[in-house]
């Protein structure tokens, strides 16, 4: 028998990056996150770029892999994230989502295949973090899978150093 999921509310930006912070610590091999611009992530900050750093280079099988609605953002204000993007881009990918996928306002994060933090709206910081087995991350693994696919290479690596 699977144990229960545990699992955690949010409804302040602040929850939302402490659970994305504790997605990412707790992550073994593979995360990928949808969100409009990495705004609220938390990601540009010197606690999230030391978390993303020790995750990217914590072994050779970790991967991150990211879809946007909008680059814009992390291209203008995220110099630090796109640094890091710069040295670990073999392990690192970016994306934007088609125009004909904006309506799609839940923001998500999956890591390996038993940890979530979802957004229910992009607009709103409430939320939810879920750990464990019946978590669904295969569900919105799927998601973003098919989000993957769809979308658009965005931010090369050689556009970084302008």
């Amino acid at each position: 028998m699977s144990p229960l999921p545990f699992e955690e509310r949010f409804d302040t930006y602040a929850g939302y990056r402490r659970a994305l912070l504790e997605l990412i610590q707790g992550a073994t091999s593979e995360i990928v996150l949808f969100d409009p611009d990495l705004r609220e992530t938390g990601l540009e900050s010197s606690v999230g770029l030391e978390t993303l750093t020790r995750f990217l280079g914590g072994g050779r099988q970790n991967r991150l892999r990211i879809v946007l609605h909008e680059p814009g953002y992390f291209e203008r204000e995220c110099a630090r994230l796109r640094k890091l993007y710069q040295v670990y881009h073999h392990v690192m990918a970016l994306r934007q989502a088609p125009d004909d996928l904006r309506y799609l306002t839940e923001n998500f994060a999956v890591a390996d295949k038993s940890r979530i933090v979802v957004r229910f709206h992009s607009d709103h910081p409430r939320g939810k973090s879920v750990i464990g087995e019946g978590a669904d991350a295969d569900g919105w693994r799927r998601r973003f899978d098919a989000l993957w696919e769809a979308s658009l290479e965005t931010v090369p690596v050689g556009r970084l150093g302008l």
